[in-house]
C-alpha cells in the first residue's frame, strides 16, 4: 500500500515536470513571435534602405577592384554604358555579321557591335550565329566540321530572328563572306563588341581570349551567353575578371526574383552586364514566335516577366552596383521608348539607323 503512494506521487511529480505550466508556455510563444517580428520588421527596413541606396561594397568584383571604392561614382565605373548597339552589325538594314554590316553600323555611329563566335575544323574563329549554315547560307553543314576557306558564301535573303516576317535582301554586290573575328578587331580597333561565345568548346573559348588581349581589347569588350553552364566555362578562362561578362538565364532570374522579394542587396553579382528581352515582343509579335507565345499560360507568365524585368526600380538599383542593362532586340519605336523610360542603359536593334534618328529626335 506504501508503494503504491509511493509510486503515484513519482508518477504525478514527473507529469508535472514533464508538462510546462501553460503561462509559461505562452509566455516562451510571445518571446518567439516578438524576436521574429523584431527580425522581419528590421530585415525589411535594411533590404528597402539597400535596395533604394546601394553601398560601395556591393558592386560587382570589376568595378571594387578597379576603382578606390570611396571614390568611385556610377558614371566612373568600368562597365561601358553603350546605348546604341548594332545587333549583328544591324542585320535589317545590312547582311549580318557581315564586314559590310559592321562597316555600316560604325558610320552611323553606334556605340557597340553585338556579335556571335564559332570556330571552324582549322580553328579559325569566325563571326556567324549558326553553327549549322542551312538557314544563313544553304548548305546542310557545321562550321565546326568545315575548314575556313570551303565556307560557303551568305545567302542574299535573310529573315529576321526577332522579326520573321522581315526579309533583307542584300545588293548584288555585297559581301557575303563569313568573317574572321580577328579580321573585325583590326578594322574597328575601337568599337566596343558584345561577343557571343555560341558553342561550348575551350578552343574557341582560348582562342577568342587570345584575340582579345592579343589587340588590348579587355575594357572594351563584353562576352559570354546565356546557358549558365557555358557562362561559367567561359568565366573560368578568365579568373582575374580581366573583360565583361555577360549574365546568364539563370543569374538573370535570380536577379529578377531576388529583387522582388528583397534579397538581392544581399546576393553578390558577378557580372556587369544584365542583357534582358522586352517580354512584350514575344506577345505583340505571336506570328514571330507562335511557339513560344501562343497558349494564353505562357502569355500570362511572359506579362508577369515582361512587369518584373521593366521594373525601374530594379534597373536603378543594378546601375548603382556598376550594372548596365541592355534590351534586345528591339525593332520599334514605342519599345524604345519604353525601355528608354524604364532607365535601360542601351537598346540592341536590328535597325541601327531608325534607332539612330529616333534617339536624336527624342533626344536620349
Amino acid at each position: 500500500m506504501v508503494l503504491t503512494v509511493v509510486l503515484q506521487r513519482q508518477d504525478t511529480n514527473l507529469l508535472h515536470r514533464s508538462i510546462p505550466s501553460s503561462k509559461s508556455d505562452h509566455r516562451n510563444i510571445a518571446m518567439l513571435s516578438g524576436l521574429l517580428a523584431v527580425v522581419a520588421i528590421a530585415y525589411c527596413i535594411v533590404s528597402h534602405y539597400l535596395r533604394k541606396n546601394p553601398q560601395p561594397w556591393m558592386r560587382c568584383p570589376s568595378n571594387r577592384s578597379s576603382h578606390q571604392i570611396s571614390d568611385a561614382s556610377p558614371s566612373q565605373l568600368r562597365a561601358m554604358r553603350c546605348k546604341h548597339i548594332s545587333h549583328r552589325g544591324g542585320a535589317g538594314e545590312q547582311l549580318e555579321n557581315t564586314m559590310d554590316a559592321f562597316d555600316y553600323a560604325a558610320s552611323l555611329g553606334t556605340d557597340m557591335f553585338e556579335l556571335d563566335c564559332h570556330i571552324t575544323n582549322d580553328g579559325y574563329v569566325v563571326i556567324a550565329h549558326d553553327n549549322n549554315l542551312l538557314r544563313t547560307c544553304g548548305k546542310d553543314i557545321l562550321i565546326s566540321d568545315t575548314n575556313y576557306s570551303d565556307l560557303p558564301p551568305l545567302l542574299p535573303n535573310q529573315r529576321l530572328d526577332f522579326n520573321h516576317d522581315y526579309e533583307f535582301r542584300a545588293r548584288q554586290d555585297a559581301d557575303r563572306k563569313i568573317i574572321l573575328l580577328e579580321d573585325l578587331f583590326i578594322r574597328h580597333p575601337e568599337m566596343p563588341m558584345n561577343i557571343d561565345i555560341k558553342r561550348h568548346d575551350s578552343i574557341l573559348i582560348s582562342k577568342t581570349l587570345s584575340l582579345i588581349q592579343k589587340y588590348k581589347r579587355e575594357r572594351i569588350t563584353v562576352w559570354g551567353n546565356g546557358g549558365d553552364k557555358l557562362n561559367r566555362f567561359i568565366a573560368s578562362h578568365d579568373p582575374d575578371y580581366t573583360i565583361g561578362r555577360l549574365f546568364s538565364l539563370r543569374d538573370i532570374l535570380v536577379v529578377l526574383f531576388s529583387y522582388h522579394i528583397g534579397l538581392l542587396p544581399f546576393i553578390s553579382l558577378h557580372a556587369e552586364y544584365f542583357e534582358i528581352p522586352m517580354c512584350s515582343m514575344f506577345i505583340e509579335q505571336r506570328k514571330t514566335f507562335p511557339a513560344r507565345a501562343g497558349s494564353p499560360v505562357l502569355r500570362f507568365v511572359l506579362r508577369v516577366m515582361d512587369y518584373m524585368l521593366t521594373n525601374q526600380g530594379l534597373l536603378d538599383h543594378l546601375r548603382a552596383r556598376g550594372v548596365v542593362t541592355y534590351f534586345f532586340v528591339l525593332n520599334y519605336e514605342h519599345e524604345w521608348q519604353r525601355a528608354m523610360e524604364v532607365g535601360a542603359t542601351g537598346i540592341m536593334t536590328d535597325f541601327p539607323a531608325k534607332l539612330k534618328t529616333w534617339l536624336k529626335h527624342n533626344q536620349f
